[in-house]
């Protein structure tokens, strides 16, 4: 495994409890919560050479999760909004 999936890994294992219930509070089911998890895991293992290390992590995985929830949303509309949508970008601010 080379440093920089290395350093991928740790950054996502500290912050997947706090994204987790963010995610959770945002869709309010914990299978959805677990489907889209994993969907934020990939994305950033993916994409994880545009994280700018010089800034938090946290925001910035907190942001794709955001990303995702709407993303999920948008293919079903069976799964309306838990917060307003200031609640919802609150956290990923930061």
């Amino acid at each position: 495994m080379d440093e920089r999936t290395r350093q991928a890994f740790t950054l996502w294992t500290q912050a997947q409890p706090t994204v987790s219930a963010y995610i959770h509070a945002l869709v309010g089911d914990r299978t959805v919560r677990d489907e889209i998890l994993q969907e934020v895991a990939l994305a950033i293992l993916e994409h994880f050479d545009r994280y700018d290390s010089a800034r938090p992590f946290l925001p910035w995985a907190m942001t794709i999760a955001r990303n995702a929830v709407a993303d999920r949303r948008r293919r079903s509309r069976r799964m309306p909004a838990q917060l307003s949508d200031a609640a919802e970008a609150a956290p990923a601010v930061r």
